[in-house]
Parts: C-alpha cells; structure tokens; sequence
C-alpha cells in the first residue's frame, strides 16, 4: 500500500507540475478514496453510481487483502451458536467485505499493478509535460553585477540611482562590507580582519 501510494502522489505530482496544484489534487484523492474504498463507507453502503470509486481505490485492495488474510486464519474460525457461518467469515460480510480467499492474492496483484501503474505515469508525466514556470531566480543585472565585483575584487560605479547598500560578503574566509557612495558613485569594499 506504501508503494502504490507513494507512487499515486508522485504521479500527481507530475501531473500538476506545481506545488499548490499537487497538493490541492493530493488532497482530493485522498478524501475519494478514502470515502469509497471501503474504510469509511462500506460496499453495500457506497451509492451505485459511485461505485465505480470503490474498485478503482487502491485502499480497498489492500484493506481486503489485509481483512480476509486475518479473519479467514483459524484463530477466528470458529462458530458462534446460533450460526452456522465461522467468525471471521461474519466479521467480513459485515463490513461489506469480500469472504473469499482469493480476495487475498487479488488485492496483492491489484496493488503491484497500482505501483507499475502510477509509477509509469509518472515517468510519462515528467518525459512529456514541461513545467508552468521557470523555477531560476531572476537579479537585476546591477546586482549580478555587483556579485561578479564581490568575487573579483574590483571597484564598480555606483548606479544613477544612487541607493546605499551595506552587505557582508565572504571569500574564501575573507569578510568584507559593501558600501555605495552616492555622494562620489564608486562602490568600496572594505576588508575585516
């Protein structure tokens, strides 16, 4: 279940390419399939026109594997008087579950195809999808000018506009101040010691 998943969220997120989107369908998908696969509302309790929701959650697969895995084990076949059915074949129908054994292999297989599934989207999503926006910082060009003198250590003329700037810049353990004087436009940097 934490593969197919983890899986489920990264192919999300690959579809959406951003984090607001991703986390807004994440969130989503969790509320559908936790409300139909059987956790919450059982099967007989899921509208049909939902039913749908239920066999395509992957949290249904799992939790029938898991449920008749433990219940059709011979600690709870045992027969209640009264019954003719044993417990844990009572306790899976009460939940709306499935009580046959096979159930236990259907969901192991179901949730590998749910892993080789999302994760192939995934990989599909990021081969052919590009991102909405460009995710690179953007500087002005006098502050990326500003950092190229910072690493060679030359004197630059301060700009027309004539703001004072006061930054600490280190180099190769090497503390320095940045000053901009407006009043003769060259920019000095000062070493500490």
């Amino acid at each position: 279940m934490n593969e197919a998943s983890s899986g489920l969220f990264r192919f999300i997120a690959g579809l959406a390419r951003h984090q607001v989107v991703a986390s807004t369908l994440g969130s989503f998908g969790i509320l559908i399939f936790m409300l139909l696969g059987g956790f919450i509302l059982s099967r007989e309790n899921v509208k049909k026109w939902w039913i749908w929701g239920y066999y395509i959650s992957p949290l249904m697969y799992a939790q029938n594997a898991i449920s008749v895995n433990e219940f059709l084990g011979d600690s709870w076949n045992k027969i209640i008087p009264g019954f003719t059915e044993p417990l844990g074949r009572l306790v899976l129908e009460s939940r709306g579950l499935f009580p046959e054994a096979k159930w236990y292999w259907i969901g192991v297989c179901a949730l590998l195809g749910y892993v080789l599934l999302f994760n192939i989207l995934y990989t599909v999503c990021l081969t052919f999808l590009k991102p909405f926006d460009s995710n690179q910082p953007t500087i002005s060009e006098e502050t990326l000018k500003i950092k190229q003198a910072n690493l060679t250590g030359e004197v630059l003329e301060a700009s027309s506009r004539g703001r004072v700037a006061s930054n600490t810049v280190t180099s190769r353990s090497n503390y320095y101040f940045i000053f901009i004087n407006q009043h003769d436009t060259t920019i000095y940097r000062c070493a500490i010691l």
